[in-house]
């Protein structure tokens, strides 16, 4: 494609360096101006540790080639917890609108000041996981910005980062959330607070009670989706949870509401109730 200008991958399971890249572009892509690259792959079992296989890596990206020539700067994130040595590596600035953080990853990038990039205007959807078995120290939190978040997929309870990621949250309209078994409902009021446009709230508890969900009060939240879970049945309503719902601030808003039911009884009182 000798007349290609912009380029743009996503892949997976799948390493090339950036010596590799250099070669593919220089050989077959002569007019290119703009490269976008993300690449998520494992670094092979080996007796080098992560950061050592970073270093390797990102070295590949830092040719006259890549910082002279084109000015296409890299940063590669990985999980300390993650013992399959996962890892993503992609140009900046980021230009993609999924992307996926991880309270215990570190990063390390090819910038000259590392402190360049860190503002993701381009992501609208995020998933954000929180590793209570990671300890993570202040100094190596990436200070990630996320202006223009519409999807937000996120664990219960929150941990001291979360409130650094996003300056603002009046762009969102969708959010998932999961928790354990002692969620945390002041939180979760306190983010739907900050979300005056908040249209849809999928939830997926691993705790029985929904009483003190269905307690939180928005004017915005019309939609409520409670995916059904096979192996614990855990989503599954109960006649007191139609209750609840019956007679909730979000119940008596609700347009759209996806749910699985324990008795098939239910289904029809809280059709006559809803309506």
């Amino acid at each position: 494609m000798p007349n290609l200008c912009h380029l743009t991958i996503d892949i997976s399971q799948m390493y090339l360096d950036g010596h590799a890249w250099e070669q593919i572009i220089n050989n077959y892509l002569p007019k290119i101006k703009m490269f976008r690259l993300k690449m998520k792959f494992q670094f092979e079992q080996n007796s080098d540790s992560m950061i050592e296989n970073v270093d390797k890596l990102l070295m590949t990206f830092q040719t006259t080639f890549w910082l002279e020539e084109y000015r296409w700067f890299a940063r590669c994130h990985w999980d300390t917890s993650d013992t399959l040595r996962s890892t993503i590596i992609y140009t900046l600035p980021y230009a993609f609108n999924e992307y996926s953080y991880t309270n215990g990853f570190y990063s390390k990038s090819t910038c000259f000041n590392e402190k360049d990039y860190w503002t993701y205007d381009s992501v609208d959807m995020i998933t954000l996981n929180n590793n209570r078995k990671t300890s993570v120290d202040s100094h190596t939190v990436p200070v990630s910005h996320f202006p223009n978040i519409r999807h937000l997929e996120i664990n219960f309870p929150l941990d001291e980062h979360f409130s650094l990621l996003f300056p603002s949250f009046h762009r969102l309209t969708s959010l998932h959330i999961h928790v354990d078994t002692n969620p945390n409902y002041d939180q979760l009021q306190m983010l739907i607070n900050q979300a005056p446009f908040l249209y849809s709230l999928r939830f997926s508890p691993a705790q029985k009670s929904r009483y003190e969900l269905f307690q939180l009060t928005t004017k915005s939240i019309r939609r409520l989706e409670f995916p059904y879970t096979p192996s614990t049945r855990s989503n599954n309503f109960s006649n007191e949870d139609c209750y609840n719902l019956i007679h909730s601030p979000l119940g008596i808003q609700c347009e759209v509401l996806s749910i699985c039911f324990e008795n098939r009884i239910d289904i029809l009182n809280l059709i006559q109730n809803m309506s």
